[in-house]
């Protein structure tokens, strides 16, 4: 497999769908699937490898107003044939009137997409400090993305106006952006502004994309959720709050499904 691109890599996807789907998500699920030496036992024998299914039982449901698109669909073989390396697709969900657009032949009509990914060749359970492991080398795929200033000392408009001038900056220059970070009870998550260039004739022109990233610990493994959304001529803030929303909500679902004692 080709290296993920990062965030500024001309893409040559000329469908925004694609765009979303193939790079956002093979940039996330890329660096973040890389520990597997320390979970699996990629050269071992089909003979001598230990028989471990982390994922037989588990419930990953679809939560309302989003519906799953089939293993079948051109855009989930796409997305499992070029944006998973070190891992496997499982589920690809997009909202509810987009599905329907897309399986009404509008595949560009699909801006906004939800990707959830699990580590390939797991020989053992995972606990929780496998699980921070993994969220700090999630955490490496955004080295080089510009911070929003944050000081003890700031007051809330100071807050805000930082945001702002940060975002402005984001988008005018083409720069990826950490915009926040942070733990819930069910995930670890990540929120940023990334941007890809329309191709060498356009050499300033990026397409900007709200995306969300989600390390969700559950039972004996550790699952990836992407969501990403285009702004196109948007304003930045709704998509990033629906980014992140949506991530805390697929893994709040997910986790709450497979609670011990949950029938």
């Amino acid at each position: 497999m080709p290296a993920a691109p990062s965030p500024n890599t001309r893409s040559r996807f000329c469908r925004p769908f694609a765009v979303s789907v193939l790079a956002a998500f093979s940039f996330f699920a890329s660096y973040s699937l890389c520990p597997l030496p320390a979970f699996a036992a990629p050269e071992a024998s089909a003979e001598s490898a230990p028989v471990f299914a982390p994922l037989e039982g588990l419930k990953l449901p679809t939560p309302a107003s989003f519906a799953e698109l089939s293993p079948d669909s051109p855009l989930f073989r796409e997305s499992a044939e070029h944006a998973v390396r070190n891992g496997r697709l499982l589920k690809l969900w997009l909202p509810q009137y987009m599905a329907r657009q897309y399986e009404g032949g509008s595949p560009d009509a699909v801006t906004r997409q939800v990707l959830l990914c699990a580590l390939n060749g797991q020989t053992r359970a995972l606990d929780a400090k496998d699980a921070e492991l993994l969220a700090r080398s999630a955490e490496g795929l955004f080295i080089g993305f510009s911070r929003i200033p944050r000081s003890y000392t700031d007051t809330p408009a100071q807050e805000e106006q930082n945001r702002a001038e940060a975002l402005r900056a984001s988008l005018e220059k083409g720069k990826p952006l950490l915009v926040d970070s942070l733990r819930t009870s069910s995930a670890y998550l990540h929120t940023c502004l990334i941007h890809f260039s329309m191709g060498e004739k356009k050499e300033n022109v990026f397409l900007p994309c709200a995306l969300a990233t989600a390390v969700i610990p559950v039972k004996e493994t550790v699952l990836f959720l992407t969501v990403t959304s285009l702004l196109g001529q948007d304003e930045a803030e709704p998509h990033l709050a629906w980014v992140k929303e949506t991530a805390s909500a697929f893994a709040d679902a997910i986790v709450k499904a497979n609670r011990e004692g949950k029938k």
